[in-house]
């Protein structure tokens, strides 16, 4: 039974103790033997580093950039290198194609080489595609990749 002159009952105390003792430990204040009043200041200083501002940004990162001033992505330029399905997809490399290669697109076998690059199927064709009909395919290629990234 308890006693008039007990200010709190053991068993609320017991509960009290316990309860810091899980809020802590929760937290990640305290750790196994060590000051749950050491490890709370070391986790505010820990917070306080994250928190500070960083020395290495600058006060002013300048105007927002306008228009004009945006950055373009960068577009690949069509090569010979790419697969011919790439180059046909965009207007300016089929028009390429057909100026050079006139016909290609439209054969019955473009589904089984459109996967692969003129220089592959140059490699396949004996002799029909020679290496200065190449030249002239990439040479155009570039021409109209350079027209496209200045519009």
């Amino acid at each position: 039974m308890l006693g008039h002159s007990d200010p709190q009952p053991r068993w609320l105390a017991a509960l009290a103790i316990a309860s810091v003792t899980t809020a802590a430990a929760l937290s990640g204040c305290a750790t196994a033997g060590g000051s749950t009043a050491a490890n709370t200041s070391a986790n505010h200083m820990k917070l306080a580093a994250v928190n500070a501002p960083d020395a290495d940004m600058p006060d002013d990162l300048g105007k927002p950039m306008g228009p004009e001033e945006t950055a373009k992505p960068a577009v690949k330029a069509m090569s010979i290198d790419m697969p011919i399905a790439s180059i046909a997809s965009k207007p300016a490399g089929k028009a390429v194609l057909e100026h050079d290669l006139p016909g290609l697109c439209e054969r019955p076998e473009f589904m089984m080489f459109k996967g692969m690059s003129l220089k592959a199927l140059a490699g396949m064709s004996n002799g029909r595609i020679t290496t200065a009909k190449l030249n002239q395919v990439q040479a155009d290629l570039v021409k109209v990749s350079v027209t496209a990234d200045n519009r």
